[in-house]
């Protein structure tokens, strides 16, 4: 059980049919290891939880906005990876390891190539909204 919907997400991403197979659990908090083979990917938290209220309190549910840098040495690869990922999470509901995730949307997409290499990286930015159980 988790407790949080980081570790939730990265359960669900990394065992993904389609996903797994690609990234090989390359999936890192925040930034990437120095020597890190492509393709991977990095997720962090852009902006903290919304809590709901109701007008009897607290609902329990929570928003935060997530982003994952996808990246791999091939633009066409990482749209490739991009499309599955979105695939997964865009419109997903479904519980985690006691984490209900009520809906999770694809709010932003940006690509770019990096500056000193010549990896290419895919941006999303997902809203998640869910309640731990």
């Amino acid at each position: 059980m988790f407790n949080n919907i980081e570790s939730a997400l990265v359960t669900l991403i990394v065992n993904d049919i389609n996903i797994a197979p690609i990234l090989g659990g390359r999936l890192y908090p925040v930034t990437f290891p120095q020597e890190v083979a492509l393709p991977a990917a990095a997720y962090q938290v852009v902006s903290t939880p919304t809590r709901f209220n109701a007008q009897s309190g607290p609902t329990g549910l929570l928003q935060k906005r997530i982003q994952y840098s996808l990246v791999d040495t091939s633009y066409s690869a990482v749209k490739a990876l991009g499309n599955w990922w979105r695939t997964l999470l865009d419109g997903y509901r479904g519980t985690v390891g006691g984490v209900a995730i009520q809906w999770a949307w694809l709010d932003n997409e940006s690509d770019s190539q990096g500056v000193i290499t010549d990896n290419f990286v895919l941006r999303q930015d997902y809203l998640i909204l869910y309640k731990e159980i």
